[in-house]
């Protein structure tokens, strides 16, 4: 059976029995859906278990970039309102953060999470007490007001029931239509605690990943079948991404080049979308001062130094402590000489990654799916930047935030928009 992500252990009972059922039906049905030879539900026990592929990508939203620019979108992703943070509904690569700030205005807390909304949905509906106790934890609270996270549904009446807790928990903690999460414990005002938009869901995942695990091709002219380029890959193959963001042409790249090799593949367990890296070596104190492993804190998932040597953790925490004569806001990103001042600016140096099994070469044999070549998008024109333009009109009317908060990277990026 399928193990929690981050090999984490919240879940018993029917919980566990609904987080397999999931998982398990989620594969074998877009795996029939899309008719993919390649895609299995679980490694075959004749695999090299240490041929594993990672499919890994930079946590940053690039749609954000491309359509705004890095100087408008440090700005709007970070953008908070009375009733939570409304920057993060663009926070679209299977990573979602908010930041904390002190009175005036300086960043000294960042928090990030990779976790699946289907894997707290499931914990809300069965285990109401660890899923309020672990929510806690995250929010520094010793005690969560059921209220917060279920509404007006009283996940411990005797008459609750798993299904009602789990209609109740989406209700308040995802985010439905496009609309900022209801809960403050995962709209930033309080806490986040998981992935909340549907297109960072493990469904949207796995969706992308069995859909790509086909071997397309185009016809070099000649005759003989050669791989498609990623933007390639993203306007022709009928594959369930979208273009211009970092996550989905990387993940539909690596099965399309697997599928190409003749190779089986399957997640490698637990599956997850985890933070491998953070770049650590570009980040100093004010005064050169070399970054701390006390600065930086990786959570909810197991640590690379045990068991198969796997880095699973799905969160991230950075905050200089206290008496260190400096916050957070302080450090310099010492590739681009910039102080922090946006949870972006973290973002970008934030690896993620999905892990994959795989069977040796030419072990399904099949020829390629020549496609015709379709035109490739440009980023920086799609239906997303008009949405994404008229949205950062309204943040700069808001008054969040002024003009000068350019002045420090402008002069690094001036070639941004």
């Amino acid at each position: 059976m399928p193990s929690e992500p981050g090999n984490l252990s919240d879940l018993s009972g029917p919980g566990k029995a609904e987080w397999d059922k999931t998982v398990i039906d989620y594969v074998t049905g877009y795996t029939e859906e899309f008719g993919s030879k390649h895609f299995r539900l679980l490694a075959d026990a004749a695999w090299d278990p240490t041929d594993i592929a990672v499919v890994d990508w930079d946590a940053h939203p690039l749609i954000a970039k491309n359509c705004l620019g890095d100087l408008k979108s440090m700005k709007f992703l970070d953008w908070t309102t009375p009733k939570g943070d409304r920057g993060r509904l663009w926070q679209d690569e299977y990573f979602e953060w908010r930041t904390i700030r002190d009175a005036s205005g300086k960043l000294i807390r960042f928090e990030g999470t990779t976790e699946f909304l289907e894997y707290w949905e499931i914990l809300g509906a069965h285990h109401p007490a660890t899923a309020l106790s672990v929510i806690g934890r995250f929010a520094g609270e010793t005690a969560v007001r059921w209220q917060d996270v279920y509404g007006t549904y009283n996940p411990f009446e005797t008459t609750a029931t798993p299904e009602g807790r789990k209609n109740a928990f989406r209700r308040m903690m995802v985010s439905l239509a496009g609309a900022i999460p209801k809960s403050p414990y995962n709209n930033g005002q309080k806490a986040i605690t998981f992935l909340s938009l549907p297109v960072s869901s493990m469904n949207a995942a796995v969706a992308l990943f069995v859909s790509a695990a086909r071997p397309f091709a185009k016809d070099d002219t000649t005759g003989q079948p050669v791989p498609m380029t990623r933007k390639e890959l993203l306007a022709s193959a009928p594959v369930a991404a979208i273009d211009c963001r970092n996550s989905d042409p990387a993940m539909v790249a690596v099965q399309n080049e697997l599928a190409l090799a003749g190779k089986a593949m399957a997640f490698n367990d637990p599956v997850g979308v985890y933070i491998r890296g953070l770049k650590q070596e570009l980040l100093s104190g004010p005064h050169g001062e070399t970054f701390s492993p006390d600065w930086v804190l990786l959570q909810r998932g197991s640590r690379s130094d045990v068991g198969d040597g796997i880095e699973r953790s799905q969160r991230i925490v950075l905050e200089v402590p206290n008496g260190t004569g400096f916050v957070l806001g302080d450090l310099i990103r010492t590739d681009t000489e910039e102080q922090l001042q946006y949870g972006y600016q973290i973002a970008e140096l934030i690896k993620l990654a999905i892990y994959m099994n795989t069977s040796s070469k030419g072990q399904i044999p099949e020829n390629p799916i020549v496609l015709p070549v379709n035109p490739t998008a440009k980023c920086s024109t799609t239906n997303n930047c008009t949405t994404l333009k008229a949205l950062f009109e309204e943040f700069d009317q808001s008054g969040v935030s002024g003009a000068s908060d350019f002045q420090a990277l402008g002069s690094v990026r001036r070639n941004s928009q």
